[in-house]
């Protein structure tokens, strides 16, 4: 039961990277995770959309809107620490003239480099995955309503990914998750994460949505590649977790840390560098 996990302690390690763990649950616990994350996502959809933070649209809502400010800042260097080894990466980006991340070079213990070529509706399609010693492609593939309905792992295995209209939810594998009007998750596998709508996040101006590949390549992603700065995130009612963020005069976020209530020593931080485009 998903209880099991909201009432149990995490390291920071283990909560930052918990929610997009998609094979984290036995297989024989998938339709009652799935049951209280819908019954979460509704209930989380309903009060956001009360604060119009939501889209309801059926159209292609995971398209965002494209950039054309020749001079807006583009991150192109993540770099985050952690309390744990797990959670030390830089990250940084090189982008097309659509202003379209076209590569993605991961170094921690290892160094990945990550090149997306995308449809005509500015869509991922393939990402090529090289870590020096192996390479590969990951495919992705989307609907006529342009959501996005599978992807082929570099092992080649496929993951189909269903929608739900009544609520919103999409499934992949044992991963449920939601989207808000800005296309950055407002729940993933029972975590609700809320943003600050006032600020930018990291991908304010870069055309596509990246947050999604948290599911795929970096679970980080989840809080670092969203178009609005994250502020609170919500899963274990017996740990608290505290998210500071600090912006640019231009209120892009430059910095990003979570910590531990009991622990402020046990955290996580990202510094976020930009060049105008």
């Amino acid at each position: 039961m998903l209880s099991v996990y909201l009432n149990r302690r995490w390291s920071i390690g283990n909560f930052l990277v918990f929610a997009i763990a998609a094979n984290l649950h036995h297989k024989n616990k998938t339709q009652n995770m799935k049951t209280i994350f819908q019954s979460i996502s509704k209930t989380f959809i309903m009060i956001a959309a009360s604060l119009m933070i939501l889209s309801c649209s059926d159209d292609d809502s995971s398209i965002a809107p494209e950039q054309t400010d020749a001079s807006a800042p583009f991150v192109t260097k993540i770099v985050a620490t952690g309390s744990e080894p797990v959670l030390n990466r830089t990250l940084s980006m090189v982008y097309n003239s659509k202003k379209q991340m076209s590569q993605l070079i991961a170094s921690g213990t290892a160094i990945k480099t990550y090149v997306f070529s995308y449809n005509d509706r500015g869509k991922i399609v393939t990402i090529a995955v090289n870590d020096g010693q192996t390479s590969g492609n990951i495919t992705l593939t989307y609907d006529s309503n342009g959501r996005w309905s599978s992807y082929k792992k570099l092992d080649g295995t496929v993951v189909p990914i269903t929608y739900d209209a009544s609520s919103e939810v999409y499934t992949a594998e044992t991963s449920f998750f939601s989207y808000n009007s800005f296309n950055d998750f407002v729940a993933v596998n029972g975590l609700l994460i809320t943003y600050d709508n006032t600020k930018n996040g990291a991908f304010a101006n870069v055309n596509g949505d990246y947050q999604f590949l948290a599911l795929v390549i970096d679970p980080l992603l989840l809080y670092l590649g969203t178009k609005k700065p994250v502020t609170d995130l919500s899963l274990a009612p017996n740990q608290d977790y505290v998210i500071t963020n600090t912006f640019y005069e231009n209120s892009m976020i430059k910095n990003m840390k979570i910590s531990i209530v009991e622990d402020p020593t046990t955290a996580f931080n990202a510094d976020f560098t930009y060049d105008n485009k």
